[in-house]
C-alpha cells in the first residue's frame, strides 16, 4: 500500500457483539459503533484468546496466545491487597511497538485497570492515559474516559 492509514482499535471489555447493530443485533443499541464500522474495517471472525481481560487484551497487542506472551491472569491478592503478577517479556513486542518502528504516532486511552502499563501495556505509545486510580484493595475505573483528552491528542498530532 502506498498510502499511510490511520489505525484505531477500539476495545471494550464485556462488549457482547450479538448486542451490537453492525453485528446484525435489530435494536438502536449502537448507533455511533454502528457508523464507525460501517465507514470502516470490520471484523466477523473474532475470537477471544482468553475469559478475562488481562490475557485477552495482551492477545491482541501481541498476536501471541497467552501461554506464550505470558499474561495469564489479572492479578492476585496479597495479603490485603491486590497486586499484579504477570509482566511482558521486553523480548516481545507490541503492536504499538511494531506501528512505531513504522512511523506512526500512537497513543492509549484507557479506563480498565486491568490493562495496567506496569505488565506491558503502555510499551511502545507516545502518550498513554490510564485513566484509573488506585482504591484501597483494587483499582477504582475513572469516572469516564475524558473524550476531551482523547480529540485533544488527536489535534496535536495532526499538526505534526
Amino acid at each position: 500500500m502506498s498510502k499511510n492509514l490511520n489505525v484505531i482499535l477500539i476495545g471494550i471489555d464485556t462488549l457482547r457483539a450479538d448486542h451490537l447493530g453492525c453485528y446484525g443485533y435489530k435494536r438502536p443499541t449502537s448507533p455511533n459503533i454502528d457508523e464507525l464500522a460501517r465507514r470502516s474495517l470490520l471484523f466477523t471472525q473474532c475470537f477471544s484468546q482468553a475469559p478475562i481481560t488481562a490475557p485477552s487484551f495482551m492477545s491482541i497487542m501481541t498476536s501471541r496466545y497467552p501461554s506464550y506472551h505470558g499474561i495469564t491472569d489479572n492479578c492476585r491478592p496479597s495479603g490485603k491487597e491486590w497486586v499484579r503478577m504477570y509482566v511482558l517479556d521486553p523480548a516481545i513486542p507490541t503492536l504499538a511497538e511494531v506501528l512505531k518502528r513504522h512511523g506512526y504516532k500512537t497513543a492509549a486511552f484507557t479506563g480498565g485497570g486491568n490493562v495496567y502499563g506496569a505488565m506491558g501495556f503502555d510499551r511502545g505509545f507516545d502518550y498513554c492515559s490510564k485513566g484509573t486510580k488506585w482504591g484501597v484493595n483494587r483499582f477504582l475505573p475513572s469516572d469516564n474516559l475524558a473524550a476531551e483528552e482523547i480529540f485533544s491528542w488527536l489535534k496535536e498530532v495532526a499538526r505534526d
